[in-house]
């Protein structure tokens, strides 16, 4: 899930580890982030059907965040995660 960090950057928090995969990054940090891991998830084919569809998604996801739209499922706040043990910080 992509959060907006107080300050305006972003942060990629993940659901199923429950920590931070990126944070203090750009918006073009962030759509390359999950254009790689959606990429690495489909078994690394690298066809430029899947590359497309994974960057059109990570930039939907991050247009999202910015626009302040919610997913359905319940995102934490940020004072919730920013201090996540096992964090990674972003670039």
């Amino acid at each position: 899930m992509v959060l907006v960090q107080p300050d305006g950057n972003l942060a990629v928090w993940s659901t199923g580890a429950r920590t931070l995969l990126l944070r203090d990054a750009t918006d073009q940090q962030v759509v390359e982030h999950l254009t790689a891991r959606a990429l690495a998830d489909d078994g690394g084919t690298g066809d430029a059907v899947s590359g497309r569809r994974a960057l059109r998604a990570a930039r939907w996801a991050v247009g999202r965040a910015r626009q302040g739209l919610q997913p359905r499922v319940q995102l934490p706040r940020w004072d919730d995660v920013a201090g996540t043990p096992g964090e990674h910080p972003g670039a």
